[in-house]
């Protein structure tokens, strides 16, 4: 596929975290025999790769930690949360380029990192876009369940308040993507435990045109 052309073959699962986004791709993967992106397994590179200059907002978050990053005023969380996946993002695109010239199949990727106003003008269908917001009840029920949180809120002076943060942050950014999503025509679904891991796959895939 020409390089100009290789998002033709991407399809887009985004949304706020902790709504099942790595669950249902990895399940689709390996359903649909496509290859999946994961956003969260590329942070290190990306990471790496970012500079203070082209990436400036994931840049400094990157490298925050403890108070300093959690025990931030939660609207400054939130702007900055929307800065820091449009500067990812834009580290995406490199990876996937590179990804979509070793192999021509269907891609679909996974995170948090695509935001709509973004992908908008890059989409080839808005068929090709679905984004997974939880229910604040239920990202906070399965959030807490995740034994990495505990050692992420051990080093901040305030875990409780950090967790306080934390969960604002998220329910609003899902908030935000939904405005958004809804604003350029691309579906979206509530995730709040009403369906099942399985029943939300065939939804998304439904969508996409493929199941």
């Amino acid at each position: 596929m020409h390089a100009a052309n290789f998002l033709e073959s991407v399809y887009w699962l985004g949304g706020s975290p902790c709504a099942g986004k790595s669950t249902i791709a990895t399940l689709l993967g390996e359903q649909l025999g496509w290859r999946v992106y994961h956003c969260d397994d590329f942070y290190g590179d990306h990471k790496r790769r970012a500079t203070p200059v082209d990436q400036p907002v994931f840049y400094a978050l990157a490298r925050l930690s403890g108070d300093a990053l959690w025990l931030r005023p939660v609207t400054e969380q939130i702007v900055t949360e929307i800065n820091f996946c449009a500067d990812e993002f834009s580290l995406v695109l490199e990876d996937l380029a590179q990804i979509a010239a070793e192999d021509e199949r269907p891609l679909l990727f996974e995170g948090t990192a695509v935001l709509p106003h973004l992908l908008q003008p890059r989409l080839a269908s808005t068929q090709h876009a679905f984004y997974l917001l939880p229910s604040q009840a239920f990202q906070m029920h399965y959030y807490a369940q995740r034994p990495w949180i505990h050692d992420i809120l051990a080093t901040t002076s305030d875990p409780e308040q950090a967790f306080a943060n934390w969960m604002e942050r998220d329910a609003s950014f899902a908030r935000w993507v939904e405005r958004q999503a809804t604003q350029y025509g691309m579906a979206w679904l509530a995730v709040d435990g009403t369906l099942t891991i399985a029943e939300t796959a065939a939804r998304v895939a439904h969508h996409f045109g493929v199941g």
